[in-house]
């Protein structure tokens, strides 16, 4: 959206802080292909644009609302002190604001801000993430992918035919960047790369499946979404937050500068885990860099 267009009018309200309970500064508007999100002093409103992209359908109210449950839901999970709730945004007489008075016309994910420069992503480029921050992070991730739900229903999401059909549909619904965004010999490679990823992995995946090895766990893991704070002694924090609930846990450490890092990660990971490091995982990490336009 260019500057001399408009954004949609509960939007441009929400630009005001009078629309909000506690504001006295300016807001800020970050735009993604499926978010509205502002910055509100020490809070974060995440409002869901009505789209679907097969992947998604955030098309109507009850969808949308539906959604921001969830999304504070399963991101509760990592940082309950994080994502504080779902709250309706409400019109009267043309005004919106946050939970005031009116009719219910919208819903918003709220969260607490958290500071740009303690995200892992940040304190890679300037090297200051200790291997002590690295144990931290990796256990903490251990325990979570240990103790994640699994069974028949979750199984059938990550079964070699439910991964199969979502690479289909990411390749089915990017075709049409072809020359904007890829190009023809790049789109070619991508889609033969990942169909013989898929067939030469067949065994690996049923065997995942038989072994109960699918759980719910986070769908986005990025150093971006990792952010590092000294541990409280009152409340035996760890100091980790992690945020925004489809790579793996390793893609962020992909710059050539960090292999260590990586490698460190991975060391850490297995310690605590108790199982092997996937060596196929550290495979597929350069993959899912080249497959960014087809995340969310």
């Amino acid at each position: 959206m260019t500057e001399a267009q408009a954004h949609p009018p509960l939007v441009e309200a929400l630009l005001d802080p009078d629309a909000y309970p506690r504001s006295n500064s300016p807001v800020e508007l970050i735009e993604t292909h499926v978010s509205y999100v502002f910055l509100v002093d020490d809070y974060v409103y995440k409002v869901k644009k009505p789209v679907n992209y097969g992947f998604l359908d955030f098309t109507s109210l009850e969808k949308r609302r539906h959604f921001c449950e969830r999304e504070v839901h399963l991101n509760r999970r990592l940082s309950p002190e994080v994502y504080l709730g779902v709250r309706e945004i409400r019109e009267e007489g043309g005004r919106y604001t946050l939970e005031g008075p009116g009719r219910t016309v919208e819903y918003a994910v709220e969260m607490r801000r958290l500071p740009p420069d303690r995200s892992m992503d940040s304190l890679l480029r300037q090297r200051r993430v200790s291997p002590d921050d690295i144990e931290r992070i990796a256990a903490r991730i251990a325990r979570f992918h240990h103790s994640a739900k699994r069974g028949p229903e979750i199984t059938s999401y990550g079964d070699l035919k439910a991964v199969r059909r979502n690479v289909e549909e990411n390749f089915a619904q990017t075709r049409r960047f072809i020359g904007s965004v890829l190009s023809m010999d790049g789109y070619n490679e991508l889609v033969a790369y990942s169909r013989a990823f898929i067939e030469s992995g067949k065994g690996t995946f049923r065997r995942r499946a038989e072994e109960g090895r699918i759980r719910d766990c986070h769908g986005d893991l990025h150093t971006a979404h990792v952010f590092l704070q000294s541990p409280s002694v009152d409340d035996d924090s760890d100091g980790i937050s992690i945020i925004d609930c489809a790579s793996s846990s390793t893609s962020g450490f992909a710059a050539p500068t960090w292999p260590k890092t990586l490698h460190f990660w991975q060391w850490t990971w297995t310690a605590t885990a108790g199982r092997t490091y996937p060596g196929s995982l550290s495979r597929h990490t350069p993959w899912s860099r080249m497959t960014g336009v087809s995340v969310t």
